[in-house]
């Protein structure tokens, strides 16, 4: 019986080591975040390697972006329908969102935030729609998403205004959206490659 009880321990232990995750959270801010969120529950997160920022997993599915200084929200809904992703983190160089799934590694650009409140504006405006994925041109003058029906639009980035509903569609399954360095196309990235749209 002990020969057993041993044998159990010794496999027992390895295992659940490496299905922890590390947690580099600062306590304090995420408690504030926890405070101020009390509809929200958190079952993944990450910090930034320069801890400006970081990034929830809800039980809802939805990845959000804080502050990583004071907990302030930058983008409550930085992706959505990801309760299945195995973990959320940030590139080394902390520029990018990485969101790990069965289906493969999804890059979020930091760099190229959309403004909270254009975007509200946006899905305020169009109820009907639930939109996925997000970027906004270098510029700040364009905003483009992907909605979960897979259509890619096109919106103006400082009033919201839509400037191409159906820019692309079918696009479910792409891995991310964006523009080229200069704003003057829709980049979209797709298992299958890379579609760019002149805009």
């Amino acid at each position: 019986m002990k020969k057993i009880l041993l044998l159990t321990g010794l496999i027992f232990v390895p295992l659940f080591t490496h299905t922890m995750e590390p947690d580099n959270i600062n306590p304090d801010v995420f408690k504030g975040i926890e405070r101020n969120n009390p509809f929200f529950t958190f079952i993944k997160k990450n910090q930034s390697p320069d801890g400006t920022k970081i990034v929830t997993l809800s039980n809802a599915g939805t990845v959000s972006l804080w502050d990583g200084k004071t907990g302030k929200s930058l983008d409550p809904s930085f992706a959505k329908d990801k309760l299945k992703a195995q973990s959320v983190g940030f590139s080394p160089d902390g520029t990018k969102v990485i969101i790990k799934t069965l289906q493969g590694t999804e890059e979020y650009d930091l760099t190229t935030l959309v403004d909270f409140d254009v975007f509200k504006g946006i899905e305020r405006n169009n109820p009907f729609f639930t939109f996925i994925k997000k970027s906004q041109s270098p510029d700040g003058t364009k905003i483009v998403t992907l909605s979960n029906a897979g259509t890619v639009s096109l919106w103006d980035g400082k009033t919201g205004k839509s400037l191409e509903p159906s820019l692309a569609k079918d696009k479910l399954k792409a891995q991310s959206v964006g523009f080229n360095p200069d704003g003057t196309k829709v980049i979209i990235k797709t298992a299958q490659g890379t579609e760019e749209y002149s805009i």
